[in-house]
């Protein structure tokens, strides 16, 4: 969950950074992030799509216009049923559980 940061040392490449050095403000962890959420988004199944909301939704509490921006995103170029539909509202503002 990214409410404890030291995950986010994973996304980058071995060597780079220690779970300790690592934050949501580093622009290559939030744009590491948004390469992962953004391949999940764009993927077909909706296994992987609900990740990559859960994801930007969890993103939103850091980089909220960021999260937004790969919500409507993946919204534009996808046609999703309702029901994930809803669940892209939802994590667009932040509101996953």
């Amino acid at each position: 969950m990214i409410d404890d940061e030291r995950w986010l040392a994973y996304w980058l490449p071995p060597g780079s950074a220690t779970p300790s050095s690592v934050t949501c403000a580093d622009p290559g962890v939030l744009q590491a992030v948004c390469d992962g959420l953004g391949v999940a988004l764009a993927c077909r199944t909706s296994t992987c799509i609900i990740a990559g909301l859960h994801g930007a939704g969890h993103l939103h509490r850091h980089a909220p216009l960021l999260a937004r921006g790969l919500v409507d995103e993946a919204l534009a170029a996808a046609r999703w049923p309702q029901w994930l539909t809803d669940y892209a509202l939802r994590a667009r503002d932040g509101a996953v559980p």
